[in-house]
């Protein structure tokens, strides 16, 4: 490895710029960037750091904003393809359908949660996201600001607190500030597993695959986070990827702790569980009412009954980057078992990748 590359995996825990990505980027040894972001900033705070503290959230507030509008501009382009691919109507059916599942599989409705799902259920009305007027960055925006918007008020406070030295109830609005971005972004998922899950009871398996992918790829960020990811050597990849999920708050304690182990030929990031499609799979209200695909295809990896259509979307990625790159960037360890963890693997070479992770996506010619 690089001296370039070590450096996104040795040294203190730290903010370094990265001039590939053009912003700050989360350094360290793999057994500091186990501990999540807001840990570092909990500890900052509790040894009234206000500099540390001010640095890392100015680096996770708009990553978290990023992570919302790219689950709204999901939606809205599921919605789009829906339209262009069957009807209007069909698009309507869909979306009541999408509506249903995701109102009868929510587990809280307790009074702390009872406010976002208000908010959410206004935003993922029928009504709304069929709405007539083509969906576009102005109104995706819109929907984030809509649904940010008791995270961006717990934000200030924390920020209000931090500027005048009010430590402890800083450490409050931190708290605060985290489970309302961890529930708005939980709910969003959890509709992001209804729509294929209505697609697929309507309409077969096929179209709803045909729409995860033609939604997921059509998606304003795609182009930009490909660039990325293609300009980034194997070590500074992995980290990416790391931070990526802890932006979906992944961990058992769902605040983003990502176990990232290297080997002699990979970089293997474990997720116990993935914050987004694990999270929902340990989630009884929520599994037992969404579509496990039941045909094995591409977008099972060949798995027949066993992959969720939510998680489908991360073979969509294994293929998006063959078509792009010839070879995975990096691969899905994907496991049957809810309770066991699941995982993304770098290689460190394109040569070191088992030719199992290709065969396993058949009917590749489709995608070329």
């Amino acid at each position: 490895m690089s001296a370039a590359e070590q450096r996104f995996f040795s040294g203190d825990d730290r903010l370094e710029t990265v001039p590939e990505l053009g912003r700050a980027f989360r350094m360290g040894t793999p057994q500091s960037l186990k501990s999540s972001n807001v840990q570092r900033i909990r500890e900052a705070l509790c040894r009234q750091d206000a500099a540390s503290a001010e640095r890392l959230l100015n680096y996770i507030y708009p990553l978290d904003s990023f992570m919302t509008a790219a689950q709204v501009e999901w939606i809205f382009k599921w919605v789009d393809f829906l339209a262009a691919r069957l009807d209007a109507s069909a698009c309507r059916t869909v979306a009541e359908l999408a509506y249903k599942l995701w109102r009868d599989g929510l587990e809280d409705n307790s009074a702390r949660q009872a406010d976002i799902i208000h908010t959410l259920s206004a935003e993922l009305h029928p009504n709304a996201v069929c709405r007539v007027a083509a969906h576009n960055s102005e109104s995706v925006q819109g929907s984030v600001g809509v649904v940010r918007k008791r995270a961006e008020e717990t934000f200030l406070d924390l920020r209000s607190a931090l500027s005048t030295g009010r430590y402890v109830e800083a450490i409050e609005a931190l708290g605060e500030y985290c489970r309302t971005t961890r529930q708005s972004h939980d709910l969003l998922a959890t509709y992001l597993w209804a729509l294929p899950s209505a697609t697929c009871s309507l309409f077969g398996q096929k179209v709803a695959e045909e729409a995860l992918e033609g939604s997921f790829n059509s998606m304003s960020l795609q182009d930009q986070m490909w660039q990325s990811f293609e300009s980034l050597a194997p070590a500074a990849r992995a980290a990416f990827l790391a931070e990526h999920l802890r932006f979906h708050f992944t961990g058992p304690d769902r605040d983003g702790a990502v176990e990232i182990i290297e080997e002699p030929d990979c970089y293997r990031l474990v997720f116990d569980p993935c914050g987004s499609g694990g999270a929902m799979r340990r989630s009884a209200a929520c599994a037992c009412r969404m579509t496990v695909f039941e045909d094995a295809s591409p977008l099972t990896w060949g798995r027949a009954r066993e992959v969720p259509a939510y998680c489908s979307h991360c073979a969509s990625n294994e293929l998006t980057s063959i078509k792009r790159n010839g070879y995975p960037l990096w691969v899905t360890e994907f496991d049957p078992d809810a309770s066991r963890p699941c995982g993304w693997t770098v290689y460190k070479d394109r040569s070191l990748i088992p030719p199992r992770y290709s065969s396993r996506l058949t009917g590749l010619s489709r995608q070329n």
